[in-house]
C-alpha cells in the first residue's frame, strides 16, 4: 500500500498536484452542494486502453466529500443507501456528542462506495472522520477506490448486471492489470480532489 501511495504522489507532483493534469483525461461536472458537502462532482474517466481488452469506457460516478456521515444522504437526497439509514447516522452522531466526541473519533460511515437510485454509482469520503489523522485519511482514499474500480469493471464486463443477484468481477491474474489501471484512475481523482479542496483550503 505504501508503494502504491508513493506512485500516486509521484504522479501528482510530476504532473501538477493541484492543477487539472493528472496524467489522464477526465471530466467533472459539479453537482449542487448539500450542507457540509465540499465536493460533489459527476466524474467521467476518458476511454483508455487495457492490455488484452482494447479500449474501455468507464461508467460515470459521483465523487462526494462531506463533513459527517449524514452528508452522503443529503448529497444524494435519500434517507437510505446501501442498507444504511440517515436516521441511524444522526442518532450515532448525537450519541457521540453526548459523550463529548465527534465523528473524528469514530464514524457511522468513514467511506462508502455503492449504488443509488438503482444504477448510479458514488464514492463518498467522510472528511470529519478523515481528520483523525493524515495516515488514516490516506487509508480511506486508497480503500474506497478499489471498491469503485471493481464496480466500474463489473459494469463494463456486464452492462445488464443485476447488482443483487449476479456475480461481480473477480480479481485474478488475468485481469490484475485491468483492475490496477482502473484503481489508479479512481484513486488519483479522489486524492487530487482531497488535496485541492481539503488540504489546500
Amino acid at each position: 500500500m505504501q508503494q502504491f501511495l508513493k506512485i500516486l504522489f509521484f504522479i501528482f507532483f510530476s504532473f501538477g498536484a493541484f492543477g487539472d493534469d493528472i496524467s489522464f483525461h477526465f471530466t467533472a461536472q459539479p453537482m449542487e452542494l448539500a450542507p457540509k458537502v465540499i465536493v460533489d462532482e459527476l466524474i467521467e474517466i476518458a476511454p483508455f486502453e487495457v492490455p488484452g481488452k482494447g479500449i474501455v469506457t468507464p461508467p460515470r460516478f459521483r465523487l462526494i466529500m462531506g463533513y459527517g456521515s449524514q452528508s452522503v444522504f443529503d448529497a444524494l437526497k435519500v434517507d437510505e443507501v446501501a442498507g444504511l439509514y440517515k436516521k441511524d447516522a444522526l442518532e450515532f452522531i448525537a450519541n457521540l456528542g453526548r459523550a463529548g466526541k465527534t465523528e473524528k473519533d469514530g464514524a457511522f460511515i468513514a467511506g462508502l462506495t455503492n449504488i443509488y437510485h438503482g444504477n448510479h454509482f458514488f464514492v463518498f469520503y467522510n472528511l470529519e472522520r478523515m481528520a483523525f489523522s493524515k495516515p488514516y485519511a490516506y487509508r480511506i482514499l486508497s480503500h474506497e477506490p478499489l471498491h469503485m474500480a471493481r464496480l466500474l469493471i463489473t459494469t463494463i464486463e456486464n452492462p445488464l448486471i443485476d447488482y443483487i443477484k449476479d456475480p461481480w468481477t473477480v480479481l485474478d491474474d488475468s485481469n490484475e492489470e485491468y483492475f490496477a489501471e482502473m484503481l489508479e484512475r479512481v484513486a488519483a481523482i479522489s486524492m487530487h480532489r482531497y488535496f485541492k479542496k481539503v488540504v489546500k483550503e
